[in-house]
């Protein structure tokens, strides 16, 4: 669950101008380890380090190309979209896989159980077979298995 927190203070909301301004060389860009931290305005890192591995004045961050901006956060929605389909993917596959190996091994019983009923059968025709023979044979007196001599 998000929860938007409500910025307390004034907030300078000027307009930005469609080209971005450029960096003065003069402007003070601080580093981590000056002296005079305590002294300066807050500083932002920014994402990636994307200015040399510095960091910028919160002021200075309204120069950035917005259109830079809008490319790294497409990137990432890109990015995280990708990266959900392809966890949707692995569990579907997965999904599969699991149900090959219970319908396999479903299939497998039940053909087990088909070759068990099956052997049974014929080992009862075989024994009615004989049991046939043998009452031929009887019948007949004893002579020969019971096939006809030729």
């Amino acid at each position: 669950v998000t929860r938007k927190r409500q910025i307390e203070g004034a907030l300078d909301v000027t307009p930005l101008s469609k080209r971005p301004k450029r960096l003065n060389k003069d402007a003070a860009i601080l580093i981590p380890g000056d002296e005079a931290e305590e002294e300066a305005e807050p500083v932002v890192p920014l994402i990636n380090c994307i200015i040399g591995d510095a960091y910028m004045e919160l002021p200075k961050l309204e120069q950035l190309l917005v259109k830079m901006v809008r490319e790294q956060a497409d990137l990432a929605f890109r990015l995280q979209a990708a990266a959900n389909m392809e966890m949707c993917m692995k569990r579907a596959l997965n999904a599969t896989d699991l149900y090959r190996e219970r319908d396999a091994d479903q299939h497998a019983e039940e053909n087990a159980a088909k070759i068990a009923e099956l052997s049974s059968r014929l080992a009862e025709a075989e024994k009615a077979l004989v049991s046939a023979e043998e009452a031929r044979a009887a019948a007949r007196g004893g002579h020969g298995s019971g096939w006809t001599d030729f």
